[in-house]
This record gives C-alpha cells, sequence and structure tokens, in this order.
C-alpha cells in the first residue's frame, strides 16, 4: 500500500512538473486550438501521439492522467486538437472531417510548432481518433499516409474506403457492438451497431486489405453500451 501510494504520488508530481502548452493554429479561416503535454525529462527525438476528441470536442479533456501515464511511459509527447464544425458540414464532405478542406494543414502546422517547441521528430506521428476523431485520423491517413507511424480509430458512423497508399501504414480500427439479444438498436438509436457488421465486412473483403497484406487489424467491441 505504501509501495503503491508512493508511486501514486510520483506520477502526480511527474505530471504536475511537466511541460503543458497551448496554443492557436490559423489557416483555412480556422482558429483551432491546440494543447500540448510532455513529461518532465523527455528528450527531443521522443514520438508524439495525436489525441483527437469526438464531435467538437475539447482537445483539453483527452489530455488526462491515463494518457498522460500511457506517454511518459513511452516517452511520447501528446497533442490534441480543438476542432469545430458548423452543422452538417461533416455530413457533406466540408468539414474538419475531411483533411483536404484544410484541417490537415492545421494539423502539419501544429507538428511543426511542436517540433519547433519541444525538438522532437514530427515525420511520422501516431494518432487516436474517437468518434468524430475517429473520422479525422483515418481520413488523415489517407490523406498523408507518410506523416502517419500509426493509428487507432474508434467507432467512426462512417468511413472512407481504404487505398494501397495505406498498404504500410498500421492501423488500428474498432466499433462499438453491444449483444443484440439484449439490446434493442431501433430503440437506442445508436446506429453505429447497426452498421458494425456492414463495415467489418465491407472493409475486410476489400481489395486492399485482401490483396496486399495491410498491417490492419479490425476489431468489434462487445458488451453493454453505457
Amino acid at each position: 500500500m505504501i509501495k503503491e501510494t508512493a508511486c501514486l504520488l510520483l506520477f502526480f508530481c511527474r505530471v504536475l512538473s511537466a511541460a503543458e502548452e497551448q496554443w492557436v493554429v490559423t489557416s483555412h479561416s480556422m482558429d483551432v486550438p491546440f494543447r500540448s503535454w510532455q513529461a518532465e525529462g523527455a528528450k527531443a527525438g521522443t514520438g508524439v501521439l495525436v489525441l483527437v476528441p469526438g464531435y467538437n470536442g475539447d482537445g483539453e479533456k483527452m489530455l488526462d492522467a491515463r494518457w498522460k501515464e500511457f506517454a511518459a511511459k513511452n516517452s511520447l509527447v501528446l497533442l490534441a486538437p480543438t476542432f469545430h464544425a458548423e452543422g452538417k458540414e461533416n455530413n457533406e464532405g466540408k468539414g474538419y472531417y475531411y483533411p483536404e478542406q484544410g484541417s490537415g494543414e492545421v494539423m502539419e502546422k501544429a507538428l511543426a510548432e511542436v517540433k519547433r517547441r519541444t525538438g522532437v521528430a514530427t515525420d511520422q506521428v501516431l494518432f487516436f481518433g474517437f468518434s468524430a476523431g475517429a473520422h479525422y485520423v483515418h481520413r488523415f491517413a489517407l490523406w498523408r499516409p507518410q506523416r502517419v507511424k500509426a493509428f487507432v480509430a474508434y467507432s467512426a458512423g462512417w468511413w472512407s474506403e481504404p487505398t494501397a497508399r495505406l498498404k504500410n501504414v498500421p492501423a488500428l480500427v474498432r466499433m462499438f457492438h453491444p449483444d443484440l439479444h439484449e439490446h434493442d438498436p431501433e430503440k437506442s438509436g445508436n446506429f453505429e451497431r447497426l452498421e458494425a457488421r456492414v463495415i467489418a465486412e465491407s472493409w475486410t473483403a476489400d481489395s486492399f486489405l485482401k490483396n496486399n497484406r495491410s498491417n490492419w487489424r479490425w476489431n468489434i467491441f462487445t458488451g453493454k453500451w453505457l
């Protein structure tokens, strides 16, 4: 118990003394706040993990204790954006879900700023995205595969088709799918669980995934929807 408490206190002391910074990137008529976090003692040359929250989510909230602990253990700099979309523009292929519409250049400018501030290498970075963030990270990989070391896309509502450009980009694509015997999908209104099997079948059957030996893994999370 004493040992566990000491370790916990040591971790929080490290978090409190770490460098956490915030700035805004302006590009393509977008003003996007970014927040970065780096553990004390992290050296230049460590990696970057970009955390993209759900729809119009606050990037600051992504930098919680769990991600900081993970970053500290793996010598990573964390970077989280706060993107914003108006109305249905994402559904129409015009919003930040689509990097070619401007959000991609915003991210590249933010990574350049991380390199300037920390000295960390940003030629290839890791991405994690949840919901709307999953939309963004898998399309960023489609747009700039050479910038993506690997990505995790968790629970997007729809997906752009993978191409051969992603052949060498490792990825984990996850979708929540509760037990349909215990839950009525029509009553819950969660359309993603209805699409889970369809998406899994279409992506795993795609010629890209079948014939190009990609480093991708598809995972459907089963359990109760909280």
